[in-house]
């Protein structure tokens, strides 16, 4: 018998880890990824350490923590995402025995980003990056905080001395207690009563999905994922690989603070792909922009400021055969989204270049892909747009603009990951450009692309002027008339801490149930939940999500409908 080699392999997808192991198709080689439950993970390590595997097919979640001194051979499909990652990737193998690490990656997977591998091994790693700023990771921490001091006896509305604490801190912390704004109310109901054990390390504002197998709302859990997460792999209708079988997605069901995805195992499932769309909302007033960052030139501008992002997944394509779940009778194919603010970073070029969409696409992906390889940032954590981006009004009339690219965080709130691309770049654009001459015509962006942003750019500079000022809407002057969403129009209503899209039936104007005397504005909505009828909810816990919604003036005195005349 020939002697047994041990290895450790890494692929940065939790369902590329899951679909290399189901083509290995060998019970000594086993997955292991995040979302498989305490005990599963448990008895993988133990085989691991105990000999029993002949290898593991891993994310980054074996990058720490273990030690096995007989591990010979680690193999990389594709970059890792970071140097740090490199180096600890690197050190799970030849501990106790010569060892050799392969690389397995396109010939320009180093040279497309100006670089070539001895460069990349030899440089150091990249800068830790931590921001305290995210109010809504502030939120949560309060909320514990309060927890914490009403369980001491302490004033659950004061911060204790000693300890540095984040600016504006201390304001939320008076907030979290109630009459917070509306942005808090996912965050507060995930928290729920039991704030430090519902709130995830990371995630943050994302419900947890379960994943369960058998009759649904009585099945056997097998694993869990972020919401997040959930769009991208465990939609209706998904082949989903988990431990190294293939499921499929029959509904999803929604519980307190949770939500449970069925899964049934089938062999030979076909591979899905989720048809996902995005709408990015960026708001260049004051308030928006980021501490005045902000650069205009003749033919531009770039800025980092507030983001609104709406993902969803409209369906799911087998080959070349898409399944909408608009055309579907099942109830369980639906629609799912997610909706999150965050911060990012906007380039506006007025060129007749940059009016080309592949152009745009070549663009934000390159600056994305640079920015996550020379911050060290998982390419999960930062996300960009070229198309379907808006610019935030303060009357809610989103204005479509077209030559523009969006680079922002993933992350809920945002951690301000993309900073640094504001700051410095004028060294992305040129680092795009070494590519460029580098990987000869395979650069992330192409010479010719490369030369126009530096061109482009060279004539940036700081600015308070900005370009956009606020439509100012006036109402009809001859009755009393309020801004509604149109009848017909799907926007967001949020249920258990999930946004859900809901079509409004009619608006109402009615005498508020807690401050009689004052009247409120109301929506009527339809909600498959009530058994096809409708519900009710105030103004204010509506979203305006994706494209399908419209504003209109409405007289609750006579009914009257009139469209918007927007004046600038």
């Amino acid at each position: 018998m020939a002697e047994r080699h041990r290895f450790i392999s890494f692929v940065d997808s939790r369902q590329g880890v899951e679909q290399i192991t189901i083509d290995v198709d060998n019970p000594a080689v086993k997955p292991y990824r995040s979302g498989y439950e305490r005990g599963d993970r448990a008895a993988i390590e133990r085989a691991l350490r105990d000999g029993t595997l002949h290898g593991v097919v891993s994310t980054s979640a074996l990058e720490l923590g273990i030690d096995i001194a007989d591990m010979e051979i680690g193999i990389n499909l594709g970059v890792p995402q970071s140097r740090k990652s490199f180096r600890q990737r690197l050190g799970r193998v030849g501990r106790a025995m010569p060892g050799v690490f392969l690389v397995v990656a396109p010939a320009n997977a180093f040279t497309r980003f100006g670089e070539d591998l001895d460069s990349y091994y030899k440089s150091s790693v990249e800068p830790s990056y931590l921001y305290l700023g995210n109010r809504f990771v502030q939120f949560a921490h309060a909320r514990c905080l309060q927890d914490e001091l009403e369980a001491l006896g302490r004033n659950a509305g004061e911060v204790p001395g000693g300890v540095h604490w984040p600016e504006r801190f201390p304001d939320i912390l008076i907030r979290a207690r109630g009459g917070y704004p509306k942005e808090f109310d996912p965050i507060a109901q995930i928290g729920g009563d039991s704030p430090h054990i519902n709130y995830p390390l990371r995630q943050l504002g994302e419900l947890n999905v379960e994943i369960q197998h058998g009759k649904p709302g009585a099945g056997t859990k097998i694993g869990d994922m972020a919401y997040s997460q959930a769009i991208r792999e465990a939609y209706p209708g998904a082949t989903y690989l988990h431990s190294g079988s293939a499921y499929v997605v029959n509904s999803w069901r929604s519980g307190f603070n949770k939500l449970e995805v069925n899964v049934t195992k089938r062999k030979n499932a076909p591979p899905t792909r989720p048809i996902l769309r995005k709408l990015v909302t960026i708001d260049l007033s004051r308030q928006g922009v980021i501490s005045g960052r902000f650069k205009k030139g003749d033919k531009g501008l770039l800025a980092e400021a507030q983001v609104q992002v709406n993902e969803r997944v409209d369906g799911y394509s087998i080959g070349k055969t898409q399944h909408r779940y608009s055309e579907s009778t099942n109830p369980n194919m639906r629609r799912k989204q997610r909706d999150f603010r965050t911060t990012g970073v906007l380039v506006k070029i007025e060129e007749d270049w940059f009016s080309i969409p592949s152009v745009r696409k070549e663009v934000a992906e390159g600056l994305r892909d640079l920015l996550a390889r020379e911050r060290s940032i998982a390419p999960q954590d930062i996300d960009c747009a070229h198309t379907n981006i808006a610019l935030a009004t303060d009357t809610g009339i989103n204005r479509p603009i077209t030559d523009v690219v969006v680079i922002y965080d993933s992350v809920y709130g945002g951690l301000r990951l993309t900073e640094n691309l504001f700051d410095e770049f004028n060294r992305y654009i040129e680092r795009l450009g070494l590519a460029a001459e580098l990987a000869q015509g395979e650069g992330i962006v192409s010479g010719e692309t490369s030369d126009n942003l530096r061109r482009w750019a060279q004539d940036l500079s700081d600015s308070e002027d900005f370009v956009y000022p606020q439509p100012t809407i006036e109402p009809p002057a001859d009755g009393n008339w309020l801004l509604v969403f149109k009848p017909g129009s799907l926007v967001g209503v949020f249920h258990h801490g999930e946004l859900r899209d809901r079509e409004i039936i009619e608006p109402r104007y009615i005498e508020s149930p807690l401050e009689p005397g004052k009247m409120v504005l109301y929506y009527s909505y339809q909600d498959p939940a009530n058994k096809g009828g409708s519900s009710f909810t105030p103004a204010d816990a509506m979203r305006p999500v994706g494209q399908e919604w419209e504003r209109v003036w409405w007289n609750p005195d006579t009914g009257e409908y009139r469209e918007l005349e927007e004046s600038e």
